[in-house]
């Protein structure tokens, strides 16, 4: 692949990584839950559809499994690499 790419999503995917721990469920933080059920749904699907269309996420790219952020409606901070701009994944 592309090496500017690949340093690129190296790179947000360790930003990723790190805001997740630093910031995440502390108070003050920016980092936040999805508001209702049907988006977090909706955030959900779209992983899903990701999956089936063969994308893997870099980073994230599911809720939480355990901790805090399994108690509520937290989507992991998630990066994708290669997508096509017009592609739906890109475009919501």
């Amino acid at each position: 692949g592309n090496p500017v790419v690949s340093q690129a999503v190296r790179r947000r995917g360790s930003h990723a990584k790190v805001v997740e721990r630093v910031r995440a469920l502390q108070p003050g933080s920016d980092f936040g839950p999805i508001i209702t059920a049907p988006q977090y749904d909706k955030v959900l699907d779209y992983f899903e559809w990701a999956a089936g269309e063969g994308l893997t996420p870099a980073v994230g790219g599911g809720a939480y499994d355990d901790g805090p952020g399994a108690e509520g409606f937290y989507i992991q901070p998630t990066v994708y690499a290669g997508l096509a701009w017009d592609s739906n994944l890109a475009q919501d």
